[in-house]
Formats: C-alpha cells, sequence, structure tokens
C-alpha cells in the first residue's frame, strides 16, 4: 500500500481511525508512505504497526510534477533492506533515483534537510528580490547579474520566471506544503537540539505568506507578495493562484 499525503496529520487519520489502515490490515502487508512527514511520527506509526505485522518503510519524493508525469522522480528510502529490495520494483516505476537512507524514518529526515535547503533558498532569493524592487532595481538586470555568478542556483532559475513575466509554473509548490515543511524541519532541529535561527525565519517568512491568504499561490509567487508589503509591487497579485 503506498500512501502519499500533505502531512503526518493526514497520515495518522488514515493509520488510527477506527476503520482506517491498522484496522483492517493483514499480516504481511508493506506500507510505503511517500509523504514529507515529521519522521517522529513515523517512527511511532512503523512501531505500531508492527504489532499486526505490518511492515513500514518511509519514501518521500523529490522533483516536480513534471518529473512525476515522465516517472523520473527521486525518493529517499529508509526502513528494512528487505522490505525496500521487494518493494523497489514499484518504486522504479515512478522514480529513476533511489537513494536508501537507513532505518525508518531516515528517508524522512533527509527530505526535510533537503526542503530546509530548497525552501529556505526560496525565501531569501524572494526577500532580495522584494528589497531590489523597492531600490528600484531593473529585475532584468539583476536576473543577468545573478545567473552569472556563485548565487545563482536551481531555485533562483525557477522563481524568476514569475518576477519576470508571471509564469509561476516552473515550481508548482503551493505556498501552505512550504510552510509545513519548514515546521516540520525546525521541529525536527528543536527535538534534536540543533539551532534552527535562519529555519525559523524563512519558516515565519512562508507563514506570513500564507496567513495573508496566499496559501494555494505557487512558491515563485513569495518575491510579489514581499514586494506588495514593501510598497514596491512588482505585478498585480491575482485573488486565485
Amino acid at each position: 500500500m503506498f500512501l502519499c499525503l500533505p502531512s503526518s496529520v493526514e497520515v495518522e487519520a488514515i493509520v488510527y481511525a477506527a476503520d482506517g489502515l491498522k484496522a483492517g490490515a493483514r499480516p504481511g502487508l508493506v506500507v510505503v508512505d511517500s509523504t514529507t512527514a515529521d519522521p517522529d511520527v513515523t517512527r511511532r506509526i512503523a512501531a505500531d504497526l508492527s504489532t499486526v505485522e505490518v511492515e513500514m518503510i518511509d519514501a518521500p519524493l523529490g522533483r516536480t510534477p513534471k518529473e512525476a508525469e515522465e516517472g523520473k522522480l527521486s525518493t529517499y528510502v529508509g526502513g528494512n533492506v528487505d522490505v525496500i529490495r521487494r518493494v523497489r520494483p514499484l518504486l522504479e516505476c515512478y522514480a529513476d533515483t533511489i537513494v536508501e537512507t537507513g532505518a525508518i524514518g531516515s528517508g524522512t529526515t533527509c527530505k526535510l534537510v533537503n526542503n530546509f535547503i530548497s525552501i529556505g533558498t526560496s525565501a531569501v532569493i524572494a526577500e532580495a528580490i522584494a528589497t531590489a524592487a523597492k531600490l528600484g532595481v531593473d529585475l532584468q538586470k539583476l536576473y543577468d547579474v545573478v545567473s552569472a555568478g556563485g548565487a545563482n542556483s536551481a531555485m533562483f532559475q525557477m522563481v524568476m520566471p514569475w518576477v519576470l513575466e508571471g509564469d509561476d509554473g516552473k515550481l508548482k509548490g503551493p505556498i501552505r506544503i512550504a510552510a509545513k515543511d519548514l515546521r516540520f524541519y525546525a521541529r525536527m532541529a528543536q527535538n534534536a537540539q540543533a539551532t534552527a535561527f535562519i529555519a525559523q525565519a524563512c519558516s515565519q517568512t512562508y507563514e506570513l505568506a500564507r496567513i495573508l491568504g496566499h496559501s494555494e499561490r505557487y512558491m515563485p509567487v513569495l518575491p510579489g507578495i514581499l514586494a506588495e508589503l514593501n510598497g514596491a509591487p512588482i505585478r498585480a497579485l491575482d485573488e486565485a493562484p
């Protein structure tokens, strides 16, 4: 059985409902959870399912809807090696990059660290662009400058088409999902007693965008949201994504 849900909240609801997965599972069932989830919750669910002889691995996904349609996602897989070997042919149906990360929960842990880097980078880019707009910088010229140097990145190249042309389709990740991933990362870091100063700042940036009513907008629109707050809008923000 494969699960791919918005968060751990929905996974718990499906697993623990009175007529849910745990109640109806048969011994020998394998659950592949592709949700970008809270790894502590993932480990707890896996332990609970083991009491009814159900195996679970976590296999969150990377890349975009375009790669999903092409069967070229990436996935980061944690759990029992023998179980992973059994389900690997199924993973290969939709992923061309499969990284085995270790014990259960390690796939989700790696995904959250990865997402902090990528989503955190998008928050930095958004703030920089909004500030540049406030300063009256020619944003096409800014694109040329950044593209030619060390600040260039895949994330920058996915965000800038909206800034320059209004095209948000290069990164079809809703702001609400980005905000959730940053919350989960910050909580994971806090539980590990690790510093998370930058994560908290990036998280609050996305929470602000969500609270302002932009939950369903895609991440490349974030520079425009911040620029509008600065009183120097890049382009009109539509009511609907």
